[in-house]
């Protein structure tokens, strides 16, 4: 892999090379599907940490999307220019022309799509699903046990359900009456967004290589990555289990992304009180002070305005600001190491050392009080009751052979588009019933669950 081969303007689900050109660069056609399709927009009732807020209004999974997108779109405009500055000897004019005006296009697609795969209910949604059926692989439907359904690696994919896989199955994935010719993004987009491009047998779970924490590609659309990856010359590192070192603008995106939940999540508690204004502004401060050219500049709060909100809201923008510049510098001196795959570690956390410290207060005190407040704990539980439901309904009706009548009834829940094709294997009737929980929307999720169970009945 080198600068002027790791990037392609060839569709995931085309053979056709170079499009023709007009107003929009491919990548930003990526970015314009993204934004008008409906799973994007499902986004915008889909929990991000704190579900369902009322009054004060906090972010949700489509205003995170946007937001990364923005610092992306940042990151890969400073990124490309050095890029083609420092190696302007080496790349050939398409490549210049790419790294100046196009790469930007393609984080901004690929930050865009970043959690389009995830459930409703923040991980929650993925714990659900991955325990279903992990605790329930004796269970029998038909006389037969759950997992003899499937071979080995189909059951790793469900007992380890991931919403970055999903995403690409989302993407480019084929269901009855869905062919999704409508997004078809490039490869480039594509791999930008895999942070972890294994399959779910290689990955080694948070102890494992950056590259292999999760996974990202189910067995459905191993074929699908395996052309992308031989397109764009990715580096692989091993055939069985099929394990990928990661695509160079991956880090981009993950930095964008580490910049956003790290900065914006303690804003949404400030707002809904579960830490103090002053103390997420403290917080702040020091980042700020931990860069040297910016040190003792905002020690003097009292020069803020002194309405806590825009007193944070504007600590938070100098925050992500001197970030993105940080992370771009930390990519271009790491380049070769990236370009090479030998590179273990995101972005944010090769910062200079005292802004990583500051970070790391952050993220302790983000552990501590926000991810396990007493708000997101309940909606987490919610959450994974919700789907547990769902999936102890559904599972048993949509995999039996000859259903009883209460099998057939909710199975007549799952609209069309959803359900499997008559002559498909049981991981294909699987994914198309994971498609439709994952579309879900909080909401809607949480409107079936009191439907199914007697709670409330459905109105008309």
């Amino acid at each position: 892999m080198d600068w002027n081969s790791c990037f392609s303007t060839r569709r995931i689900l085309s053979k056709a090379g170079e499009e023709k050109s007009n107003h929009r660069s491919p990548f930003s056609r990526d970015a314009d599907r993204i934004i008008f399709s409906d799973p994007f927009r499902r986004l915008q009732d889909k929990t991000q940490i704190f579900s369902l807020p009322g009054s004060a209004f906090v972010h949700n999974r489509l205003t995170h999307s946007l937001e990364v997108a923005s610092v992306g779109r940042s990151l890969g405009a400073i990124t490309g220019r050095r890029i083609c500055e420092i190696h302007s000897k080496s790349l050939n004019d398409r490549s210049k022309v790419f790294y100046r005006e196009e790469l930007s296009d393609v984080i901004y697609a690929a930050c865009l799509a970043h959690d389009i795969g995830n459930p409703a209910f923040g991980h929650s949604g993925e714990d659900a699903i991955c325990s279903f059926f992990t605790n329930n692989a004796e269970i029998r439907v038909e006389g037969t046990g759950l997992k003899d359904f499937f071979d080995e690696k189909a059951w790793t994919d469900l007992t380890n359900f991931e919403g970055n896989a999903n995403a690409l199955r989302i993407l480019a994935g084929e269901r009855q009456g869905v062919k999704p010719w409508a997004l078809n993004p490039t490869i480039t987009t594509i791999a930008t967004m895999t942070k972890y491009p294994c399959e779910s047998s290689g990955s080694g779970g948070k102890k494992g290589a950056l590259h292999r924490k999760k996974f990202g590609f189910l067995q459905s659309e191993m074929d699908l990555f395996k052309t992308l990856a031989d397109e764009l010359n990715l580096i692989r590192e091993s055939e069985n289990p099929l394990v990928y070192l990661r695509h160079p603008f991956v880090f981009l995106l993950e930095a964008a992304d580490d910049i956003c939940y790290n900065l914006v999540d303690l804003e949404d508690a400030a707002r809904l009180n579960i830490i103090s204004y002053s103390e997420a502004c403290d917080l702040l401060g020091e980042l700020l002070d931990s860069y040297e050219q910016n040190a003792g500049s905002f020690s003097g709060k009292s020069a803020l305005s002194k309405d806590p909100l825009q007193r944070l809201s504007y600590l938070r923008a100098k925050c992500i600001g001197l970030l993105i510049d940080d992370c771009a510098n930390a990519f271009v001196e790491n380049a070769d190491k990236i370009i090479s795959g030998n590179l273990d570690k995101p972005l944010i956390k090769i910062t200079q050392p005292t802004t990583e410290k500051a970070l790391k207060t952050i993220k302790d005190l983000s552990l501590e009080k926000i991810y396990n407040s007493e708000s997101v704990v309940r909606m987490e539980l919610a959450g994974y009751r919700i789907f547990s439901h769902l999936l102890e309904l559904m599972v048993p009706a949509v995999l039996k052979q000859n259903p009883n009548g209460q099998d057939k009834k909710t199975r007549m829940m799952i609209p069309e588009s959803y359900r499997p094709y008559p002559d498909s294997t049981p991981f294909e009737k699987m994914l198309c019933l994971i498609d439709f929980l994952s579309s879900m929307t909080d909401n809607y999720a949480l409107e079936i669950y009191k439907n199914t169970t007697g709670i409330e009945m459905p109105h008309h």
